[in-house]
């Protein structure tokens, strides 16, 4: 068996270890939906579902809360459209052709 150059090892080792963090930072992390007090008095921040915090005021949750049941209709009734404009979205970020369904 022949030798390894030592440099040439620890080169190898190093670019291997660079190859795992490039993978762990590129890999994207589950969010944890939080809340917490807003930075304006009164305001609830939702944290968790986008870059940016959804910050309402408490009236403003409760109306969003009472309108669930028309949200998850709304979605229900109109899932093969929602399902094509993400693909649609999906395949732009990703620079790929959509399939059509």
């Amino acid at each position: 068996m022949a030798k390894v150059h030592p440099d040439l090892a620890a080169a190898s080792k190093r670019i291997a270890e660079l190859e795992a963090m490039l993978v762990a930072a590129t890999t994207p992390k589950p969010r944890t939906v939080g809340v917490k007090f807003g930075n304006k008095p009164g305001v609830i921040q939702l944290t968790g579902l986008r870059q940016f915090p959804v910050a309402l005021y408490r009236e403003e949750w409760r109306k969003l809360i009472a309108a669930i049941p028309q949200v998850e209709q709304f979605i229900k009734d109109n899932h093969a459209e929602l399902e094509r404009v993400q693909k649609e979205y999906d395949s732009r970020k990703t620079g790929k052709a959509a399939t059509g369904a």
